[in-house]
């Protein structure tokens, strides 16, 4: 049943759309396009092959078509866009191979196209010359797949063994929305364009010039340029359009401010990226979204990664598919070490945040921190960020904005080598430092630096070789001299002392000759004294003696030619004693002649005076740099019997030095070549290699094709709350192991209302659209932890327990090892992977617990010392204090000229007057010092830019000693005050109207009561809010529900003045953003207040009283 044979098998796919490809004309000509183009159209199948021009690069493929071979890749741009074109001799040698090529067969079932020219041929009804989308993604995922799967067939890789299998819940919940909110965003886009919709403007004005290009500031009173409407934002690429017929070029742009505090319009701030001159932007005209083609080209990419099963963050497939989290690493020696040391220095981590580090250390996989304001999410970055460096990690930083990218690196880029992604007009003053061009500009200017300097030392050490070369010539010279003087004297010893031996033997011989000769002498003289006797005997004693008298004459006879012989030698030693004498005497006087001990004396006192030289400093060389550390300083000694051997292997090592100082001068030669190369590949590897931070926005660690394939131990994504699926999930897909820290209780991430729309008109699901994903995850997970436990028969408030709730952090208090690893033990036994940081200093806790009760179910506790309190604003003594300005007659709000946003006279004034309250109040010495850094001391808040631009009106008016600049600080929007504190916040709530009843809507985008949580928590001391408490507390404008035949949890539940529990989690669990939960929570506050948490007062009775 199985061995039938398939029609279309793996590598064969049929496309019943248009197949599109572009080829570019400067690189074939009209002759060779038109070739091209009939062979295209005329095919049945294009047969298509694949290679990898690089390990960083995208898949490329070529396709034979009957006398070409086109060379293309998969672009989100141009379709199936040509690289190069062969033919001729270089097509056929290609075609040649293909018997032993792998080969994919495309079927253009809906027709084969091509865009030449500026032109698609043949042309289309609607000119389009874009592939659809998810047509153009079918097509290079299957062949991706087919080659991929052939590849790893063929070298035996992991890739077949480690079989991920994606299900179909990872699918819908991941993958689709992931691609659907790519590709609608890019169609709104694409819209957008196409149809001109944007932002009128009346005048435009040249503001200054950056790095780049010109910035002007397009001045709109349309209303789509209200910052409530969004239909910009900053960082967005805009479009200038001359609506008024003139022939201008197209100028494209970033952004860069927009500014809705102006009275009769809302200012764009926009750097024009292109050469421009003044007059080529139009002075009227109009402004449009330009498609963003990067982010979802970047997008794109990762969708087809993750279903290839690509991602380095395999974890992915599983646990976002049921919520299942992996366990931990094994726990080493070195982590304990790391937190003995930590949790007894002077600011310890406190319970919550040690197990956030000690969870995020390590996860196998996904952490997740729910960090509320001020309870030091900074400070559990920091540890995992310094543990990581210290093992060897590569560790990614991302979020959604710069800002927050920044404010990371800027703590701790110093750390290690760190390089910071992005666009450098987006990157804030203390972090471009760390952008790649400007790493590889100051590696290129350290080296410079430093050639100049080796350079130098190069030919400093040449001149200290040749000068310690003439020194140690002389003392050579000085050596010889000795040496040659030394061996005349040894000559002249050793001749004297051959000499005086020779005549000493010479004298023994005359001796021993002498000696012997009187011997005969004397034996002779005895036997002629007897033979003389004999004569002048008796006959008879002649006769006896006879016999004795003819042996003695005949000894004398038979001597006399021995005695002769002895004397002849006698006289011959006395002669050569005599002679050798003399030519002793003579050598003597010709050598004193010479004076050959003299001249050794003096030759031996030069060279110990020269000696005396080589313990000097002047004498021994001063080498620089690398070559100090090559060469050994010899141990000269004062007396020179060792030293000429050590003469002669400094010359050996001078010689060495020369040869590697050659070396040297020659690398340094290459080398200055190389990195003052334009390219300059090498200093891009070289940071490539050793960088180990990296910080980059979602988009921009794709954006960056040197970047691209950098595989990262930890992906750590900040300020996550505020991240949507499409966005988190690129620096997410970088690393094996996520962590995710953020507060998805503050503001939200911002769903741009054309894509929300178009998602529903093809009821695709918004949901991730408006929230974030890692209130998605975290939420989820949080359920399944609460139905693991209320499973076990436990409550559910058991989320919320510390882990170690024993443990208190205390300054300098010093842990036991055993200890600490129990706490180690202890984390890693928890199998939940949140972490809910819950402890805070900024504030007092009168104002955060009302922050607690409505948003964190009561676990975001204060640590704030009240005993150290003291009231900054006059006339109060709490840390919370409200300002009704319900009763006043002038409370109402207004529009500004423009139309744009609203305002509040009567709340400007009053927070002018309270500003200028708090300035009289200091000291007179001290005010001057106050006003100094009165923009560190107060921050001024409202959600409209309109009163913001009011306040600041106002407060100049004051004539308060405040400079324009510090008012500007200290008065500014909601947005611009995030991530920043105060001691004293000042809150403009500004709505107020007596025509609006309770059902109708009051407050517009100010329901969003997190915008409200980001507000409230930016005071470290005292927070007072200005505004019509009673207009707001009564609001009861509830959300309209798509579906027909539902309501909301309260649509017929009577409102009641106390907001207990029950409604507080009413409200939690309802998914609704609407005036009711607003008004809501203004009574939960007021509870607070009137329950004495602050002060509460009618704005007329407050300044009566402080009056």
């Amino acid at each position: 049943m199985n061995d039938f044979i398939k029609l279309h098998p793996k590598n064969y796919k049929e496309v019943s759309d248009k197949i599109i490809f572009y080829i570019n004309e400067q690189k074939v000509s009209q002759n060779n396009f038109e070739g091209i183009f009939k062979e295209l159209r005329a095919s049945k199948t294009l047969v298509v092959t694949s290679y990898e021009k690089n390990a960083s690069s995208e898949r490329r493929y070529s396709v034979y078509v009957g006398h070409y071979v086109l060379n293309f890749f998969g672009s989100d741009y141009l379709n199936l866009q040509c690289t190069s074109v062969l033919y001729g001799k270089k097509a056929v040698e290609k075609k040649d191979n293909l018997y032993r090529t792998k080969i994919f067969t495309i079927i253009p079932s809906g027709g084969v196209f091509v865009v030449y020219n500026k032109e698609i041929h043949p042309s289309v009804s609607d000119n389009s010359w874009k592939m659809e989308q998810s047509v153009l993604n079918n097509l290079l995922d299957s062949m991706e797949a087919y080659f991929e799967a052939d590849d790893a067939n063929e070298d035996g890789s992991d890739a077949k063994k480690e079989k991920i299998k994606i299900s179909e819940r990872f699918r819908r919940n991941i993958i689709r929305p992931f691609r659907d909110y790519t590709d609608k965003e890019n169609w709104v886009e694409q819209y957008k364009q196409a149809q001109g919709d944007g932002i009128g403007y009346f005048r435009r004005e040249f503001i200054r010039k950056n790095d780049k290009g010109p910035v002007y500031g397009f001045y709109s009173t349309d209303a789509n340029a209200n910052p409530e409407n969004g239909a910009f934002s900053i960082g967005d690429r805009v479009t200038v359009i001359d609506t008024n017929g003139t022939e201008h070029g197209v100028y494209t742009g970033v952004v860069e401010d927009i500014d809705d505090e102006s009275d009769d319009a809302v200012i764009l701030s926009i750097a024009i990226y292109h050469q421009a001159d003044d007059i080529d932007i139009p002075l009227t005209g109009k402004l449009v979204m330009a498609v963003n083609d990067t982010q979802t080209r970047v997008r794109s990419k990762v969708i087809r990664s993750m279903e290839r099963c690509k991602l380095e963050s395999k974890y992915m497939y599983h646990v976002f598919d049921d919520f299942s989290v992996d366990g931990y690493e094994e726990i080493q020696d070195d982590l304990k070490d790391y937190l003995v040391e930590k949790m007894a220095s002077q600011y310890p981590p406190n319970q919550m945040q040690l197990e956030a580090i000690i969870k995020g250390i390590l996860t196998e996989d996904l952490l997740l921190v729910l960090g509320p304001p001020g309870t030091g999410k900074t400070t559990v970055i920091s540890f995992w960020v310094e543990y990581f460096i210290k093992k060897g990690l590569r560790v990614l930083i991302s979020s959604q904005n710069n800002a927050a990218v920044d404010n990371v690196l800027a703590r701790f880029g110093t750390m290690a080598e760190t390089v910071r992604l992005g666009n450098e007009n987006k990157v804030q003053d203390n972090c471009k430092a760390y952008l790649p061009q400007n790493k590889i500009a100051a590696m290129q200017d350290y080296y410079n630096q430093n050639y100049d300097r080796v350079q130098e030392e190069l030919e400093y050490n040449k001149e200290e070789i040749r000068l310690y070369k003439e020194r140690l010539e002389i003392y050579k010279k000085l050596y010889e001299t000795y040496f040659e003087r030394k061996k005349v004297l040894d000559e002249y010893i050793a001749m004297n002392s051959e000499n005086m031996r020779r005549i000493a033997e010479l004298y023994e011989n005359v001796e021993k000759i002498e000696k012997e000769l009187e011997a005969l002498l004397e034996y002779r003289a005895r036997k002629e004294i007897f033979l003389q006797v004999y004569e002048t005997k008796s006959f008879l004693v002649r006769l006896l003696r006879k016999r004795y008298f003819n042996r003695a004459k005949a000894e004398l006879e038979e001597g006399e030619p021995y005695l002769k012989t002895l004397r002849e030698k006698y006289v011959q030693s006395i002669d050569a004693y005599n002679s050798m004498t003399k030519v002793a005497e003579q050598q003597n006087l010709e050598y004193r002649d010479k004076n050959v001990e003299s001249a050794y004396n003096e030759s031996l006192r030069l060279l110990k005076e020269y000696s005396q030289k080589t313990s000097t400093d002047e004498f021994l060389p001063k080498f620089r740099g690398e070559i100090s550390k090559l060469y050994d300083t010899p141990c000269f000694e004062i007396e020179p019997s060792n030293n000429w051997t050590i003469i002669m292997s400094e010359a050996e090592a001078l010689a060495s030095l020369e040869k590697i100082i050659s070396k040297m001068s020659r690398a340094l030669g290459e080398w200055n070549d190389i990195v003052n190369n334009e390219r300059n590949d090498i200093m891009q590897n070289a940071l490539l290699e050793t960088c180990k931070i990296v910080g980059a926005t979602c988009i921009g660690i794709n954006s960056n094709k040197d970047f691209a394939n950098v595989k990262f131990d930890v992906a750590i994504i900040d300020e996550a709350g505020q991240i949507q699926i499409h966005n988190a999930l690129i620096p997410m897909s970088r690393a094996r192991k996520n962590l995710l820290l953020g507060d998805y209780k503050q503001i939200p991430p911002c769903a741009n209302d054309d894509v929300v729309a178009a998602c529903e008109a093809d009821e695709i699901d918004t949901k991730l659209l408006n929230m974030s994903f890692f209130e998605y995850i975290f939420e989820a997970m949080r359920k399944k932890t609460i139905d693991r436990l209320e499973s076990q028969g436990l409550d559910r408030s058991l989320i919320l327990k510390p882990v170690l709730e024993d443990y208190e952090a205390e300054p300098y208090k010093k842990f036991e090892p055993e200890t600490v690893q129990d706490m180690i033990k202890r984390v890693t036994e928890d199998p939940k992977k949140l972490v809910n940081l819950n402890s805070q200093f900024r504030m007092p806790g009168n104002i955060s617990d009302i922050i607690s009760e409505w948003f964190y179910e009561g676990n975001y506790h204060s640590s704030y010392n009240m005993d150290k309190f003291s009231a900054i604003v006059p006339g109060t003594d709490k840390p919370l204090v409200v300002i009704s300005t319900s009763k006043a007659k002038k409370r109402k709000e207004s529009q500004p000229a423009s139309k744009m946003g609203y305002q509040n006279l009567y709340e400007a004034e009053l927070i002018a007057n309270m500003v200028a309250d708090i300035v009289e109040s200091q000291q007179e010495k001290a005010k001057g010092e106050y006003l100094e850094k009165i923009e560190d001391n107060i921050g001024i808040i409202s959600a409209y830019g309109a009163q913001v631009r009011l306040i600041r009106e106002r407060l100049s008016k004051k004539k308060l000693g405040i400079k324009e600049s510090q008012i500007r600080s200290m008065v500014a929007s909601l947005d611009s005050f995030q991530g920043q504190e105060r001691p004293l916040i000042l809150y403009s709530l500004t709505r107020s109207t007596t025509y609006k009843k309770s059902e109708m809507g009051r407050v517009g985008f100010m329901k969003e009561l997190r915008r409200l949580n980001v507000a409230f928590t930016r005071c470290q001391k005292q927070l007072v809010i200005v505004g019509d408490i009673d207009y707001l507390t009564q609001c009861m404008n509830m959300e309209a529900l798509k579906d027909e035949g539902t309501e909301w949890p309260c649509a017929h539940q009577e409102e009641t003045e106390i907001i207990d529990n029950d409604t507080i989690n009413q409200c939690a669990e309802c998914p609704a953003i609407c005036e009711r939960k607003f008004a809501r929570f203004m009574r939960l506050l007021m509870q607070h207040v009137d329950a004495g948490a602050g002060n509460s007062f009618q704005s007329e009775d407050f300044f009566r009283r402080n009056a």
